[in-house]
């Protein structure tokens, strides 16, 4: 069950094994602790999980939630 935060309570956009981010704008979820890299369609959202780096370019646009599996 997806349970969204506030993308501010997010330290610095954290990468987790639960944690995905929304893209509004593609409506595509990138999961925050991908094998490599990964990204929406729109380039909006970029996680690499080399670096443990999260990017999004318009915060406006992106839904941070973790899901459990419960």
């Amino acid at each position: 069950m997806r349970t969204y935060l506030s993308l501010a309570g997010v330290e610095q956009q954290s990468i987790g094994e639960y944690l995905y981010y929304e893209c509004t704008k593609c409506a595509v979820v990138v999961y925050s602790y991908p094998v490599y890299r990964d990204s929406c369609a729109c380039g909006n959202i970029e996680v690499d999980a080399i670096t443990s780096s999260v990017c999004i370019k318009d915060k406006d646009s992106c839904k941070v939630f973790e899901d459990r599996g419960e």
